[in-house]
């Protein structure tokens, strides 16, 4: 997952993205920068939009999504999904999977991790887990608490083992 602009991005493929709708649509300066902790990510962590490929809506809550495709980085010339599985040690541990949002809320955690605003390490990587409370037609309502910055952030389902939002 990465930061970007204001917002949090997540890929979903080598070079797939997901975010937040609200966040923008992305200009040909856009870049997603996969950087634990604070400031920007090095040359070779950061990832341009390919912007004819981005589609979103910002329309409120259950109609509010971004998706599109990054470019290879610049500098490596490896799609961003590529290199983050070259990080965490194998093929396709570099993006999330996406699962079904289970039938119930019984024993059910969501876990968001995201570049929120914070009085400490502001838009460094941090992650809330609870309770997943209200599963709606187009909307899922849960515990963990976020920030600005959280927008666009996965929401993950812990026993799962996936995305589902």
């Amino acid at each position: 997952m990465g930061r970007i602009g204001g917002c949090t991005g997540w890929l979903i493929s080598e070079d797939a993205f997901i975010t937040a709708g609200h966040c923008g649509t992305p200009s040909s300066s856009t870049r997603i920068h996969f950087v634990y902790g604070t400031g920007s990510a090095a040359p070779e962590d950061q990832y341009a939009v390919d912007v004819p490929s981005y589609q979103g809506v910002n329309g409120g809550v259950g109609n509010d999504w971004g998706a599109g495709r990054l470019l290879p980085n610049s500098v490596t010339g490896k799609l961003p999904g590529v290199a983050q599985s070259e990080k965490c040690g194998s093929s396709g541990c570099g993006w999330f999977n996406l699962g079904p949002v289970p039938s119930t809320t019984s024993g059910n955690n969501i876990r968001i991790t995201g570049y929120g605003v914070a009085a400490v390490a502001s838009q460094s990587q941090k992650t809330h887990v609870g309770a997943l409370t209200t599963i709606g037609s187009d909307y899922i309502r849960y515990v963990p608490d976020t920030t600005g910055g959280n927008s666009g952030s996965p929401v993950f389902h812990e026993e799962g083992g996936y995305a589902i939002g």
